[in-house]
């Protein structure tokens, strides 16, 4: 189908469209299905079902992820841009997390294994999530203090924010919304950890920097290549099956920032 006729399409007959740009997904995550599963069977059959390094290495885990790649959890590859951040905030010890998005889990019970004297709530609006949330926080003895919600509004946002506060937010384009000092009690005691979906609205990482350029210091991280030979759970495997099983099927736009209030910098640089 030419760009011409796309446009066309789209234009006068949106309907039929979205349909036919569905169907088109399907097939195509169907293809990769097939194409992943003998990938996953090798990596659980070698190591496990549990997550092999990374932030959360030893993590107990369920055979399915929800909205993501499964074996970058299980590698520990996952969003590797974000672990320094990540280890960054774990060493502060946070006592509240709220976790906006969860999937089915990895960080929100990650970050309650590594912090054990943390309260995370855990908020997405799939249930199956919520479902898969559960099965993983009981798995791995979190389960009394991961607290599992469905839709995180400004007000459940407000509510949860009134003492020092870790959000990690995967949200698919909600941080729009969602992110500004307005929703927050106390936006200078809270920590965010977010990934910016400029590939839904190229103006999110802009405005959302922005919003916060006077209560805290971001640092954003940029997409990056993985190199499996940091990784010796894909060792046994073909390059084209390590290329799939460390790929996180992600599109051009995607970036992360780690906001920090500006007094706890100033106060960890003796400013």
């Amino acid at each position: 189908m030419t760009g011409t006729l796309k446009q066309m399409m789209k234009r006068t007959m949106p309907g039929i469209y979205r349909r036919l740009q569905q169907t088109r997904q399907h097939y195509a995550l169907y293809r990769l299905g097939r194409k992943l599963r003998p990938v996953e069977e090798a990596v659980v059959a070698a190591n496990g079902l549990a997550v092999q390094s990374g932030p959360f290495r030893g993590m107990k885990y369920i055979n399915r992820a929800m909205g993501s790649a499964l074996l970058p959890k299980l590698l520990g590859s996952y969003e590797a841009e974000l672990h320094s951040a990540i280890e960054k905030a774990i060493v502060k010890q946070f006592a509240r997390v709220v976790n906006i998005g969860c999937g089915e889990g990895y960080y929100a019970v990650g970050l309650a294994r590594r912090m054990p004297h943390a309260r995370v709530w855990a908020f997405d609006i799939d249930g199956a999530a919520r479902a898969a949330c559960r099965k993983l926080a009981e798995l791995n003895g979190v389960a009394e203090r991961v607290h599992i919600e469905g839709a995180c509004g400004p007000e459940e946002l407000r509510k949860l924010t009134a003492e020092r506060t870790l959000v990690v937010c995967d949200c698919e384009g909600y941080e729009m919304e969602l992110l500004a000092p307005g929703n927050f009690a106390q936006p200078q005691a809270c920590e965010i950890i977010v990934e910016l979906h400029d590939s839904i609205d190229a103006t999110i990482s802009g405005t959302i920097l922005a919003r916060f350029s006077a209560t805290h210091e971001a640092e954003v991280f940029e997409q990056t290549a993985r190199d499996s030979s940091a990784y010796p759970g894909v060792r046994h495997l073909s390059a084209e099956q390590q290329r799939l099983a460390m790929d996180e099927f992600r599109p051009a736009g995607i970036r992360w920032a780690y906001f920090v209030p500006r007094q706890a910098t100033a106060a960890a640089t003796g400013g």
